[in-house]
């Protein structure tokens, strides 16, 4: 269906942006509290065991 035929007709226009907000709710979840963003936070540093098992995957390699 082209757009410029979907936008001649309001019905069919809100029918499509219904359509939109809701698969854009169900793709990004609708949880009704607020969460902490930094509960899963990374600091970004890799511990000494990740480095050595790194180092070890890229010697066997």
């Amino acid at each position: 269906m082209r757009y410029s035929s979907l936008f001649r007709s309001r019905w069919l226009a809100l029918l499509w942006s219904i359509g939109i907000l809701w698969s854009a709710v169900s793709f990004v979840g609708s949880e009704g509290g607020q969460s902490d963003p930094t509960a899963n936070a990374d600091d970004g540093t890799a511990d000494l065991n990740q480095i050595q098992a790194l180092v070890g995957w890229l010697k066997a390699s």
